[in-house]
């Protein structure tokens, strides 16, 4: 890829989210040595999706005797993810306390569990009967940001210069550059004054989940998430989402004719036997938990209780809860499908033309924006409690946090469920 100053999504949603913790993150670089447990979980679920909805082995899940095989690959993909990522706390920390090493076991079960559950249940009945067939998985784009003139961006901040400067194409163009100053008598040019004269394009990156087409040859963008809670029968909050837009837009830069986005959120659970109580005795009549909250389905509630309890559910124990489970079916995962014509896509790049000269403006004031969830899972959290303080928050940020020369996604295949430290 060209050197260029490119602005993710993650960056635009921490550039609108909070200026200081953005600014830590896309301008110092600083890192959490350890990811947040939600997004470390993200990363491996996104890497078992994308092996099942491989092209290449899409005609097995077609076909019904040899899905399992693709479904066993997909867990074993989630499972070697989830291990790497023990390991690598690990090497950091040289332990694993009883806390931790529970916590790393529940998100292991979990991901089998709904891994089993959609690949099993969910996805071939959403996609095969839409006629959805893979064209490619986890697709790297980068495009230039161009404004209404179709003149693009320039930047000269002190990343691009340092990307620039250790490449060797920036040092042969200042080797000739010198070379042809001192032909002509003139004092060589150092380093950042020749920068300062060519800049960095300024672009719009990101990774796409994976690109189906459906039966009417019409392509259409996939974005997987994973959420403790659905959002119920409601896209309207999709209407003016700006990253499946902007990912939309990108393609129909480079040519690909997008019909819209599936936005598909899978909930953080899986349907599970009921709980007995743990008194062990009848309640009400009843072995069985009738707590509303718990992750189960009709089927599986009457199934158990029939088998289990046969006693209870003969005398009726059971069956106002029974008929709520039926007039109120768990939820475990939810689909939309969004059109997005030329005219949003058109303005969804001038959007991210006006939103990029605010990023890349030398005189930006920093600033932060509390917010009552935002900062409750922050990863930033205590060096800005520390500069509100007073306290000498650089040297949190130098002992706790990794200072990298390069960008997140230029060393590894980011989740599209980051949202830039938040």
């Amino acid at each position: 890829m060209e050197l260029s100053h490119s602005i993710h999504t993650s960056g635009r949603a921490s550039f609108k989210a909070c200026r200081r913790r953005w600014d830590w993150v896309f301008r110092d670089r600083y890192y959490p040595k350890t990811t947040p447990n939600y997004f470390e979980f993200g990363t491996a679920y996104h890497a078992a999706l994308e092996v099942y909805y491989n092209p290449a082995t899409w005609s097995w899940v077609k076909n019904p005797y040899k899905r399992p095989a693709v479904i066993a690959l997909a867990i074993a993909k989630f499972k070697d993810v989830s291990a790497a990522q023990r390991e690598k706390y690990l090497d950091f920390f040289g332990n694993i306390d009883p806390a931790m090493e529970e916590d790393f076991t529940a998100r292991h079960e979990l991901g089998v569990g709904m891994l089993k559950y959609h690949l099993t249940e969910i996805a071939p009945k959403e996609d095969l009967p839409r006629g959805l067939t893979p064209i490619k998985v986890e697709i790297p784009f980068e495009i230039p940001i161009l404004g209404p003139d179709g003149t693009g961006l320039l930047c000269y901040c002190d990343n691009c210069y340092e990307q620039w400067i250790v490449t060797d194409e920036a040092q042969t163009s200042l080797r000739e550059c010198n070379e042809h100053m001192r032909a002509k008598g003139y004092t060589p040019c150092e380093g950042p004054d020749h920068f300062a004269s060519i800049g960095l394009p300024v672009t719009f990156g990101g990774r796409i989940d994976a690109l189906f087409q459906d039966a009417e040859l019409r392509y259409w963008i996939a974005d997987w998430k994973t959420a403790g809670k659905l959002h119920g029968d409601n896209d309207l909050f999709l209407e003016l989402d700006d990253q499946i837009t902007g990912y939309c837009a990108a393609l129909d830069f480079l040519g690909v004719e997008v019909a819209g986005f599936i936005y598909h959120a899978q909930r953080k659970a899986f349907p599970e036997p009921p709980e007995p109580h743990k008194s062990g005795r009848r309640y009400k009549g009843m072995l069985f938990s009738t707590n509303k909250q718990q992750a189960t389905t009709y089927e599986l509630y009457l199934e158990t209780v029939m088998e289990n309890d046969a006693e209870g559910y003969a005398a009726g124990a059971y069956d106002e809860y029974l008929a709520y489970l039926q007039a109120n079916p768990p939820r475990y995962h939810e689909r939309y499908q969004i059109h997005r014509n030329k005219t949003e896509l058109e303005q969804s790049r001038y959007n991210l033309w006006l939103e990029a000269q605010d990023i890349i403006d030398p005189k930006l004031r920093i600033y932060p924006n509390p917010r009552y969830f935002g900062c409750n899972t922050c990863a930033y959290r205590n060096p800005c409690i520390g500069k509100n303080q007073g306290e000498d928050y650089v040297y949190t940020l130098d002992t706790l946090y990794e200072k990298r020369r390069i960008d997140y996604w230029a060393e590894k295949v980011p989740s599209t469920e980051s949202k830039g430290g938040e």
